[in-house]
């Protein structure tokens, strides 16, 4: 009989061997995962951000369409509307953005979603309202 005659499967060192290389690949994959998934999480951090931005200017602009007059204490900070028989306020309120509605108070968002809100006024009923990184036009149709 010839010297390895016989014998079958891997040798130890062999063994070793491929189980290093599988672990290296393993831990470089996992590694690349890694990286994907943060992106990923950024990603969607940044566009839930975006939706909850335009879901409160959204209900901004359905008021600025209702409302027969922007009242005069609105400024960079404060929206004030005369919406029929009501006076709605807008404001960024302890990073919430809040909905006044002459003595109730609703909140549009949770704290620390939006980080600035702020309105401009370039003429007569034309409001310019600016979320994050959104920003839109409304007038008033009444």
């Amino acid at each position: 009989m010839l010297a390895g005659e016989g014998k079958k499967g891997f040798s130890l060192v062999e063994l070793i061997l491929s189980l290093s290389i599988f672990a290296f690949l393993l831990v470089a994959i996992l590694y690349a995962l890694s990286g994907e998934i943060k992106f990923w999480k950024r990603a969607t951090d940044i566009c839930r951000q975006g939706q909850i931005a335009d879901f409160a200017i959204s209900k901004i602009v359905d008021d600025i369409h209702s409302a027969s007059q922007i009242l005069p204490q609105s400024s960079a900070s404060v929206l004030a509307l005369s919406v029929e028989a009501n006076s709605i306020e807008y404001s960024l309120y302890n990073q919430k953005v809040r909905r006044k509605t002459n003595n109730s108070t609703a909140y549009l968002t949770d704290s620390g979603e939006i980080t600035n809100l702020s309105f401009n006024y370039p003429r007569d009923k034309l409001v310019v309202v600016m979320a994050e990184n959104i920003s839109t036009e409304a007038d008033l149709r009444n």
